[in-house]
């Protein structure tokens, strides 16, 4: 064999897409926390604060629950 795999890391990819104009938003973080989550759908927030509805296609990570907002907003005020 001419090549063996070698996992060098691994990383975290969060993406957005809008179908309706092709627009992609993506990022990529060294590690999938709550932080990095709550970051993420924040800047979604951001981007299109004039949105009434964001519709949401995502796995089933722990991190991926309306609690990750909670923890994260209570970290940001006790800091």
């Amino acid at each position: 064999m001419d090549y063996q795999y070698e996992k060098l890391g691994s990383c975290a990819l969060l993406a957005a897409i809008e179908p309706l104009t092709g627009q992609r938003d993506a990022k990529v973080y060294d590690q999938r926390t709550m932080l990095e989550y709550t970051d993420f759908m924040e800047s979604l927030v951001e981007e299109y604060p004039l949105a009434k509805k964001i519709i949401l296609v995502q796995d089933n990570l722990s991190t991926h629950k309306p609690g990750s907002f909670y923890t994260h907003r209570c970290a940001s005020r006790k800091a």
